[in-house]
């Protein structure tokens, strides 16, 4: 029988917390959560891998201008189903972060860049979960949006 305290990773004394990104997401809101069913789930019938035609879906993003008082923007993120969906529910799920930006550390030139081209990576995980279990708890096959790819951002302590 193996003892589980032998299995514990133990760090070094010297080791230290990774340094933290200078923009940090200190807040989640959900702006809407809704899902009307065209055909109730317990008529719907369907194959797993038919599910979702993920054409049938839009995602959209935004952003408000940068806050100097307090240091924030607000990035709304929004997924809902296309008129022409063929899908037994509509939905419409709109979500917002609330990002906090040490501007010592981060070039406010570039948070509006940021806000449009990374701000959906960290707000994506939130609308999958939230589509995930809405249509779940609506009795539907639970819809997981796919992956997607994320190009490498970057940043320097100028």
């Amino acid at each position: 029988m193996s003892n589980s305290r032998s299995s514990r990773r133990v760090l070094p004394k010297e080791s230290k917390m990774p340094k933290a990104h200078p923009i940090q997401l200190v807040r989640i809101d959900v702006i809407e959560l809704n899902i009307s069913c065209k055909t109730p789930a317990a008529e719907f019938v369907c194959e797993k891998s038919d599910v979702v035609n993920y054409t049938s879906l839009q995602i959209g993003i935004g952003h408000s201008k940068f806050d100097e008082t307090d240091s924030t923007i607000v990035v709304s993120m929004s997924i809902g189903t296309r008129e022409s969906s063929e899908l037994p529910f509509n939905l419409s799920i709109e979500i917002c972060g609330i990002f906090k930006i040490d501007t010592q550390r981060f070039n406010k030139e570039n948070i509006s860049h940021w806000a449009k081209n990374g701000a959906h990576y960290i707000l994506l995980p939130y609308l999958r979960e939230y589509l995930y279990s809405l249509t779940q708890r609506a009795g539907y096959e639970p819809v997981i949006l796919p992956l997607i790819e994320v190009n490498t951002l970057s940043y320097s302590d100028n």
